[in-house]
């Protein structure tokens, strides 16, 4: 039977502690010991903390350098051969079965240091999504978040952690990333399909995408191939899936005009179809009653209409043949629908 370990990191959310800690308790798996590491709140954190019974709960609250060095002192207060897993204030277990599917596909190996499986993401009001397809682990899916794991829907043993190092400080948002990178770099984990934790969007790393997804540029250039193709996709890649977060570089006004983006108005849309079926309905007017005119709006139907739609569907093929090999070039690997 394994023993899990599930950090909590918190200041000043008490409200935040307390929903992580109840999503643990209502965990149908009890083979569990409850890390809390407070960065000395003030909020009434620490006597909600002398209040947990000591059996299953080990707490420190002091000042942090930052929530890796918190993250950092977590795991080095669990047992080595314990799994740890990060349960920060506000993130909850997906259900009460969570830690039991973890512990049934962790059981499959007596070896393994580490397994992963997948998160939910949820805003505020509790709405969400489980994100399921997931690719194949993998240090280039992780590195250009295509079906990544997130620190929520992982699970390694102290030793393991402490073997790479742990957490590397000198990153503010994408330190759990190159740890899971250097994790995938030692040995493949076990996997299942069964959702571990869901989160709250509106964290450090959902809030900063862009400066998240620069320091994942870093982490590309440390582990990933660095010749010529590889950087100039690298380039193409950046320019095309970062600019929504405000990104350019020197390819950017390039590949806007070849491969621009397009937002659907919803608004625009609906205007647009009834505009559509005004001129099917001023089509059938007009034919009888001015045939010339009644022709243009037969040619724009039966030949112009089509010459767009055939035009259109050629882009959308060029654009899927366009990524296909982006992906290809940089070792992105497809969503596997099995897992």
């Amino acid at each position: 039977m394994n023993h899990f370990s599930i950090v909590t990191v918190v200041r000043n959310d008490l409200a935040g502690l307390q929903k992580s800690r109840n999503s643990l308790e209502e965990q149908k798996y009890e083979n569990w010991t409850h890390i809390i590491v407070d960065g000395a709140s003030s909020d009434g954190s620490l006597e909600y903390l002398k209040s947990l019974p000591k059996e299953n709960t080990i707490y420190i609250s002091e000042p942090d350098s930052g929530i890796y060095d918190a993250m950092n002192k977590g795991w080095k207060m669990a047992n080595p051969d314990s799994f740890v897993f990060y349960l920060n204030a506000r993130d909850v277990f997906t259900d009460p079965s969570s830690l039991q599917n973890a512990n049934l596909a962790l059981s499959s190996s007596t070896t393994s240091n580490w397994g992963c499986t997948t998160h939910e993401e949820i805003d505020q009001n509790g709405e969400g999504w489980v994100c399921k397809l997931v690719s194949p682990p993998s240090v280039s899916n992780q590195l250009y978040a295509f079906g990544y794991r997130s620190h929520q829907a992982v699970l390694m043993k102290a030793a393991f952690i402490s073997s790479l190092g742990g957490f590397d400080e000198t990153y503010k948002i994408a330190a759990d990333w190159d740890l899971i990178v250097r994790a995938l770099r030692v040995e493949s984990p076990i996997i299942w399909s069964h959702p571990l934790g869901k989160f709250e969007l509106g964290g450090a790393s959902s809030i900063s995408l862009l400066e998240a997804h620069l320091e994942l540029m870093k982490l590309r250039k440390k582990y990933l191939s660095n010749s010529l193709a590889s950087r100039l996709f690298e380039q193409i890649w950046c320019a095309i899936y970062l600019r929504d977060f405000g990104y350019q570089n020197y390819l950017s006004k390039i590949l806007n005009l070849i491969y621009p983006t397009f937002k659907i108005n919803q608004k625009k849309k609906v205007i647009g179809k009834r505009k559509v079926m005004l001129l099917i309905q001023r089509r059938r007017h007009y034919s009888g009653k001015y045939p010339m005119l009644g022709k243009l709006f037969h040619l724009y139907f039966n030949v112009i209409y089509f010459i767009i739609t055939y035009i259109w569907k050629v882009v959308a093929a060029v654009r899927i043949k366009f990524i296909s090999m982006l992906h290809h070039v940089l070792h992105i690997n497809a969503y596997d629908l099995n897992v």
